[in-house]
């Protein structure tokens, strides 16, 4: 059986790949409908001159040219409406010609049938009922009052048997329109309360993770440091099994958590003035702060891009981390060179759209069952279903999905040398008298920037020696932080929340910030955000690490994008927290 979606690709004649979905459903209907009436036209213009009926030929030829304005002009530029007027139009006018003429066979009743059918299907309700009234109004008058002094050749018989059909016809196709209609009206309803329902299941679980992550993590804490206090080894082989229930209880909690996918590209979008150039180069330090020695990356920006641009920078930020994550967790050699080329693509009065590309000299590498790094290739998986494999095998549904809420699509080109990812992506034109000059964002400017100290803006300070600001709401949670962490750090002060937290920041100096996310009156991602705007402005930079419940897909993303350094989902170690909290302070 035909697929019916590659017989609206024939009929769209390459004419509608600008346009939406159902308007190219709509023009492959119209051109469909326009080539059938080309036919039919024709067959009646030739009737005509066969028949010697001069009106016939004139209503035909008509008729014929309304068609062909139809497929080649209106379809071409998606003036749907139009279109589907100018053909019924054409069947009037074919309608009105054969009832002046009294022709009296098929054909006439065919032609009259073809203009309720499709008025039906591709107008609404009401203006088909106008259009289908006005026709059988006009035909009804020249079948049952003499006109212009011609000569009535229709019987008593075909003038019913003309106005009952057409009735029926009209009536029939727009019960059929109105069941459609009703069959995906329920359609779309089921699917909207079956997403709500995944949405609302998807929360629960996210919310259950979040709840029952927190009292894990203090007891593997409190577990810790009991530990490191018992002598009895009695008292630690008890310890030892509330570790290894705990972790299994962790593995419970993880398997639950991936049922929970919530799609990044459903978050609300917050669209903001941002300096690109400056975004960019923000995420690769992250990458250089961590990689300086095996790293290298080449940043180099079109200098005709707008230096300020309308968009989301946290999904900018989130699709080079994970693209760059990409390119080193599977590198093949010691040193990876990573280019990253910005391009603009198109412009318009009111949006730019640009390509990025990211290009290494270095293949990617999957490890397989047995431990070993598998070589992958596009020539490997197959150009029909390649790419679709590739984002699945590296992992990049979640930088596709943010890619594609722009309209643009994920490229990637894996060869036994190279790795390329590049993908369009389109941004708002603003007008920022304030922007920074073109000569301080260049790309000369940038790489400097790279060049020089990743840690350039940290003050390096033992953990012995710092001072720790711990923003989180919950008394339990601050508790046992302070108790892991008194003795060996200077000082530890506490915010209950993301507004206190902003406030001890205004007024001391704080070497390392240990952030939650879920808070009341600011949540962690605000409080972040507005540090990193306060630093922007004193060349400064503290050192923040996320320590949350939430570990669902893309929360580590928008932690990172946020500004923050690290991150670490409980339930951890507490010997995880010191390391990271150790390396950020080095600046290493």
């Amino acid at each position: 059986m035909p697929n019916p979606n590659v017989i609206f690709k024939i009929f769209q004649f390459n004419m509608a790949e600008s346009l939406p979905d159902d308007l190219k459903r709509k023009v492959a209907a119209l051109n469909l409908f326009g080539l059938v009436s080309v036919t039919l036209f024709t067959v009646y213009a030739i009737i005509g001159l066969l028949t010697e009926a001069d009106v016939i030929v004139i209503a035909s030829l008509a008729a014929l040219l309304l068609t062909l304005l139809s497929i080649l002009f209106l379809n071409r530029r998606g003036k749907v409406t139009l279109s589907a007027y100018t053909l019924i139009l054409s069947y009037m006018v074919v309608g009105l010609g054969m009832a002046y003429t009294g022709v009296s066979d098929q054909f006439s009743l065919l032609n009259s049938y073809f203009l309720p059918l499709f008025a039906v299907f591709m107008l609404s309700s009401n203006r088909a009922l106008l259009v289908s009234s006005l026709y059988l109004g006009l035909v009804s008058a020249l079948l049952f009052f003499p006109l212009f002094d011609r000569v009535i050749a229709f019987s008593l018989s075909f003038k019913i048997t003309f106005f009952v059909s057409y009735i029926l016809v009209f009536l029939t196709s727009w019960f059929v329109e109105y069941f459609w209609i009703s069959v995906q009206s329920d359609l779309e309803k089921q699917v909207l309360v079956e997403r709500n329902a995944t949405k609302r299941k998807d929360e629960f679980i996210a919310s259950l993770s979040h709840q029952i992550r927190t009292p894990l993590n203090n007891i593997m804490v409190i577990a810790n440091l009991v530990d490191s206090l018992a002598e009895d080894e009695k008292m630690k082989d008890l310890i030892d099994t509330i570790h290894a229930s705990t972790n299994n209880l962790v593995n419970v909690v993880n398997s639950m958590v991936e049922v929970a996918n919530v799609d990044v590209t459903e978050r609300d979008s917050f669209i903001i003035n941002f300096n690109l150039s400056q975004t960019v180069a923000n995420t690769i330090k992250l990458f250089a702060h961590q990689y300086s020695s095996n790293i290298q990356f080449n940043l180099k920006i079109d200098e005709i891009i707008p230096s300020s641009l309308g968009g989301e920078p946290v999904k900018i930020k989130q699709i080079f981390l994970n693209l760059i994550e990409s390119l080193i967790k599977a590198k093949s050699n010691n040193k990876i060179l990573i280019d990253i080329v910005v391009k603009k693509l198109s412009e318009s009065p009111e949006r730019v759209e640009l390509l990025f590309e990211l290009r290494s000299n270095s293949p990617i590498f999957i490890p397989t069952g047995d431990g070993r790094n598998q070589l992958i290739t596009n020539d490997m998986v197959g150009n029909a279903i390649g790419s679709q494999v590739l984002v699945d095998v590296l992992d990049l549904r979640i930088t596709q999905r943010l890619i594609e809420s722009n309209g643009g699509r994920l490229s990637i080109n894996l060869h036994s040398e190279t790795s390329v990812f590049s993908f369009p992506y389109s941004f708002y034109k603003v007008v920022d008298i304030n922007a920074l000059t073109r000569e301080e964002l260049d790309g000369q400017s940038m790489q400097n920037n790279l060049s020089t100290s990743p840690n350039s803006l940290m003050r390096k300070v033992d953990l012995a020696d710092a001072n720790v600001l711990l923003v989180e709401d919950n008394l339990i949670n601050q508790k046992i932080v302070i108790l892991s962490l008194k003795k060996l750090v200077k000082n530890i002060e506490i915010a209950n929340n993301g507004k206190e937290a902003l406030d001890k920041f205004g007024t001391s100096r704080f070497d390392i910030i240990l952030m939650d996310i879920q808070m009341p009156i600011m949540n962690g991602i605000v409080t972040t955000r507005k540090i990193r705007e306060i630093e922007s402005s004193t060349n400064t930079h503290t050192p923040i690490i996320a320590i949350t419940a939430n570990a669902l897909q893309g929360d580590r993303e928008e932690c990172i994008s946020a500004g923050m350094d690290e991150y670490l989902s409980k339930p951890f170690q507490i010997e995880v927290l010191i390391q990271k909290m150790k390396k950020l302070l080095q600046g290493s």
